[in-house]
């Protein structure tokens, strides 16, 4: 998912041009200044040295100043909870993200990243609760069945976690990595092998 956001001149009916110049150069500043640093799609290219975390929370003030002038504008809620995920701060992103999710509640994207983020705290029913829904409108958003099924299967919700992984495989039937998920859960269901309770766990016999 693309972060890049400008207020275009259909604002006009609640922004001033000066406003909406001035929104747009802080944001463009801000994903600028943060571009190649933030964790997308579970992949990041950056070592979080010192000179990458105060370009993050330079950027971080920057998207907070465009949001007062535009407080609606979850594609801003977004990059700051991105920033502060490439922090560490996965309490503080998840918050963010769920303001995101308020003003787009059917962007798979956000439900995902919500999903992700709330199930390495821990927070599964959090996860699920953002996620179940919209993996039926999004049926080939391949993370969200992916991370679902981790949810269900961190709670031992294990019919659940199954539907899960075989959605996923059937978006990517060639993933063996889907593949090798549906195969423990089977192995759990069987009792093979114990239910996992954390994602480290689960690394283990995938």
């Amino acid at each position: 998912m693309t972060i890049n956001s400008r207020i275009n001149m259909s604002m006009k009916n609640t922004l001033t041009d000066e406003q909406i110049v001035r929104f747009n150069k802080l944001y463009e500043k801000a994903n600028n200044m943060i571009s190649g640093l933030l964790i997308l799609d579970g992949r990041t290219n950056f070592k979080n040295g010192f000179f990458a975390k105060r370009k993050l929370k330079k950027a971080i003030e920057l998207l907070e100043l465009a949001l007062k002038i535009y407080p609606e504008n979850w594609q801003s809620m977004f990059a700051i909870a991105k920033a502060h995920q490439s922090l560490g701060d996965l309490e503080t992103a998840l918050t963010w993200l769920q303001n995101a999710n308020q003003y787009e509640p059917e962007n798979p994207s956000i439900a995902k990243e919500i999903g992700l983020c709330a199930g390495k705290l821990g927070k599964h029913n959090i996860a699920i609760q953002y996620m179940e829904a919209i993996s039926k409108l999004s049926p080939n958003t391949i993370g969200l069945h992916v991370n679902l099924g981790l949810s269900y299967l961190m709670l031992n919700q294990l019919d659940s976690a199954k539907t899960s992984f075989n959605q996923a495989i059937l978006v990517e039937p060639n993933s063996n990595t889907n593949k090798r998920l549906l195969a423990l859960v089977e192995n759990v269901i069987s009792g093979k092998i114990p239910c996992p309770k954390s994602e480290k766990e689960i690394q283990k016999f995938i």
